[in-house]
């Protein structure tokens, strides 16, 4: 049974939101726009943006795209922990960021097993 046929709810607008490329580029953006900010962190997060642009090259691709988040997770964390050694200001909206993106994953994760289709490695 597809739980996910009517096509509502957060998951379903996150996932519908995940499709489009337009979508990571901002996502992208958002990273370069706050190592542009604090440059502390500069490299975790061009390394988070260069993960999402990554992303972006075919956002339907299970493994492109689980690789593509858990990278960018992986370097947020760092930088957040290089903020926060750096007693920056960035360290909370770099959380929220990190929440974002882990939430886009679960909710991923959460479309996919409410789905009655297999999707292709």
């Amino acid at each position: 049974m597809d739980y996910n046929i009517e096509n509502k709810g957060i998951v379903c607008f996150f996932q519908d939101l995940m499709k489009k490329r337009t979508f990571f580029l901002a996502l992208s953006f958002v990273a370069i726009a706050f190592a542009w900010i604090f440059q502390v962190a500069i490299i975790p997060l061009g390394v988070v943006a260069v993960a999402l642009l990554a992303i972006c090259i075919k956002p339907t691709n299970f493994i492109l795209r689980l690789v593509g988040f858990l990278v960018a997770l992986g370097a947020l964390f760092i930088s957040l922990h290089k903020m926060n050694l750096a007693q920056s200001g960035g360290f909370y909206p770099g959380l929220i960021f990190a929440f974002v993106l882990l939430y886009l994953l679960l909710s991923w994760f959460v479309y996919n097993a409410r789905s009655s289709e297999i999707n292709d490695l």
